[in-house]
């Protein structure tokens, strides 16, 4: 698997990674060791060990949906949060990392749907940011 947009930012690169394994996939998986390709070319090798076990870690994040994907300019977020309002920012970065735009919304729970309009912006690739509380997810955002 290849990540062929990785999230930059001013201090770090975001990579994403798929497992392909006929046999399945072990969640329970953990990373035992990272060879890492020094020659920037992007490649590399992780070695799983499924002996060992790791704790699944869930995020209402993970119900954020952004859609159309790829867009002209209108785009929806929509996400499931718990009851226990809190606040929520959503920042929209570009590919060198500068954010171009940010909205704050307060005292968020339960379902939250919002539509940005982002036609002001050049065509290409952003990286939508969205915390809640001490998490955050990121998620590409095409618009064309």
């Amino acid at each position: 698997y290849t990540d062929n947009s990785p999230l930059h930012t001013k201090t770090q690169v975001l990579y994403r990674i798929g497992i392909s394994n006929p046999g399945g996939c072990n969640p329970g998986a953990r990373t035992e060791a990272i060879n890492y390709n020094a020659s920037k070319s992007n490649t590399g090798n992780i070695t799983f060990n499924p002996s060992l076990s790791v704790n699944t870690i869930t995020s209402p994040l993970n119900s954020l949906q952004i859609f159309p994907n790829p867009s002209t300019g209108l785009v929806t977020f929509t996400i499931e949060l718990p009851n226990n309002a809190q606040d929520l920012s959503l920042t929209v970065i570009n590919t060198l990392g500068q954010e171009v735009m940010t909205q704050d919304f307060s005292r968020i729970a339960g379902e939250f749907t919002k539509q940005i309009d982002l036609s002001q912006l050049a065509k290409g690739v952003y990286f939508a940011k969205l915390k809640y509380g001490n998490n955050t997810v990121y998620r590409k955002v095409v618009l064309q």
